[in-house]
């Protein structure tokens, strides 16, 4: 936490909260919009991640993701997710706390993507509560495009342009914390989806300058 915070303050990051306190054991499931995602959350609360494979080899986003303890993992690969699930269900188990992106991928729009529910099942199996994380950057009271990094998009222009400019607002919110029990991994991925969208949503998001 100590290392994303001064990372956060050098690349001009500034993070405004809402909603409710971190559970300290939760499955965090979280909209995904910039490689930034990963320093914003582990600044506010300890969590290890898990991401897809391809972040390891991004110019500086990978090495920082490696430093936040990021679990790297290849998507797509029907044979490895009884794999990943059991180990994600392991290290919840432990106490700790699991950071997830359920779309896969970042994504710039109002609505998030559609949630894949597979790794919903290692709260179910260790009966570890769920709770979701809406990002949202913001720029002149509107979302803030520069600042997401999606598909097409060149990672080093980016980041470049990011830190360029004097900061770059991330507005959190933290939504109120779903039980295992609640349904199945799909009743749970629709619900927290739902649960991120209301949020970003009802914000009267406060510019910081």
């Amino acid at each position: 936490m100590w290392w994303t915070k001064n990372v956060n303050r050098i690349v001009g990051i500034r993070i405004v909260r809402y909603g409710d306190e971190p559970a300290p054991h939760a499955l965090y499931v979280a909209n995904h919009i910039s490689f930034f995602d990963i320093i914003v959350i582990s600044a506010i609360t300890p969590t290890t991640f898990i991401s897809k494979n391809a972040v390891r080899y991004w110019p500086l986003i990978g090495q920082l993701s490696s430093l936040a303890g990021v679990v790297f993992i290849k998507r797509g690969k029907r044979s490895l997710i009884a794999r990943i699930i059991d180990t994600a269900a392991k290290a919840l188990n432990s106490g700790g706390s699991l950071t997830v992106f359920p779309e896969g991928t970042t994504h710039f729009s109002n609505e998030p993507k559609k949630f894949h529910s597979g790794l919903y099942q290692a709260a179910i199996d260790s009966q570890t509560p769920i709770q979701a994380i809406a990002l949202a950057y913001i720029r002149d009271g509107g979302h803030d495009r520069a600042a997401a990094y999606v598909e097409g998009d060149n990672l080093l222009i980016t980041l470049f342009q990011i830190m360029a400019r004097p900061h770059t607002n991330v507005h959190v919110s933290f939504c109120p914390v779903t039980e295992p029990t609640f349904g199945d991994r799909n009743v749970l991925a629709q619900h927290t989806r739902q649960q991120i969208i209301n949020a970003r949503n009802s914000k009267m998001f406060v510019d910081t300058h």
